[in-house]
């Protein structure tokens, strides 16, 4: 755009982490140009001889609920799945920021969309989406949507609850049972939630 450059950001094996457009430096070309003040709690700045350019370090999690707060999605659950391995809980925070926007507006198909979007989500994380459904009335949505073998397979619980809470919804809850291979929930349980709804 006129007026804006783009400065990139990139770490010390020069991999780029950012890129923000910023107001043309008149008449300041790269080479004048010098990054001061690097201190990981203080905020950085990258100096012209005319203009300065004020940078915040934050990590992963701040960074992704700023990427949410500014409905960019996207960008935050490529930082999850990116950062996921090492900063615990990261995965499950933004899953359930993104979901539940879309969940209070019964917008199931599109949360559901929205977990598929994740590369990996952890069995803890899925049992909350369970409850998470069902609480706003969409647990029939993500039923279908739960892996299950060969693809991946969760800890039995998780199946487990996913049944019990779907015998208030039965179409639902054939559709799954037809789905779903027979050894990842229990059979006993299931029975024993379909006498007591009776």
């Amino acid at each position: 755009p006129a007026g804006k450059v783009t400065l990139s950001l990139c770490g010390l094996n020069g991999e780029m982490f950012h890129v923000v457009e910023i107001p043309e430096l008149r008449g300041v070309f790269p080479s004048h140009m010098h990054l001061g003040a690097v201190a990981p709690h203080l905020p950085m700045y990258v100096a012209s001889p005319r203009e300065l350019v004020v940078l915040q370090v934050r990590d992963f999690l701040e960074h992704a609920m700023q990427l949410i707060d500014l409905g960019r999605y996207d960008e935050a659950i490529w930082l999850a799945d990116a950062g996921g391995e090492h900063v615990q809980g990261l995965r499950h925070v933004v899953c359930f920021k993104c979901l539940i926007p879309d969940l209070q507006a019964r917008r199931f198909d599109q949360a559901c969309a929205t977990i598929a979007r994740f590369r990996q989500i952890e069995a803890q994380t899925w049992q909350e989406c369970v409850l998470l459904f069902d609480r706003f009335g969409g647990l029939q949505h993500l039923a279908v949507t739960i892996p299950v073998p060969p693809s991946a397979r969760l800890p039995q619980e998780v199946y487990d609850m996913t049944l019990n809470r779907l015998v208030s919804c039965p179409s639902a809850l054939v559709a799954v049972l037809s789905w779903w291979p027979k050894d990842i929930f229990s059979g006993e349980a299931l029975g024993a939630a379909l006498r007591e709804s009776l």
